[in-house]
């Protein structure tokens, strides 16, 4: 088995965890006031600050660069997800130039040449 085979099954086998785990948190939810949910959402948020902390900056980096290696792989198998992607990009990132001085095209505008 490849490394690109390990590392997306490693990935799958954690998005089907996290896909389980949201299902039974929407089951929770119906019976969970916002206090408790507010708990909730902090414990976790706790456990994955002191995960990232545990790991060293280049175990961080590895990390990141697989998945951005993984979300572009998802994103260039789909050519309209692609143009959509870098249409977005490109609107967000559009800018003006008024009286010689570069400005960055207002957030109501930048939409409108969609």
């Amino acid at each position: 088995m490849s490394l690109h085979q390990c590392i997306r099954r490693i990935i799958l086998g954690v998005l089907t965890k996290v896909v389980f785990r949201i299902g039974i948190y929407q089951k929770l939810i119906v019976t969970l006031d916002s206090d408790q949910i507010q708990s909730m959402h902090t414990v976790h948020r706790e456990r994955q600050r002191r995960r990232s902390l545990d790991e060293s900056p280049e175990q961080r980096m590895n990390r990141f660069v697989i998945l951005q290696t993984e979300s572009f792989e998802l994103l260039s198998s789909s050519p309209a997800g692609l143009r959509n992607f870098h249409s977005r990009n490109h609107r967000s990132r559009r800018v003006e130039v008024v009286d010689g001085v570069w400005h960055p095209v207002s957030v109501d505008r930048r939409f409108a040449f969609a």
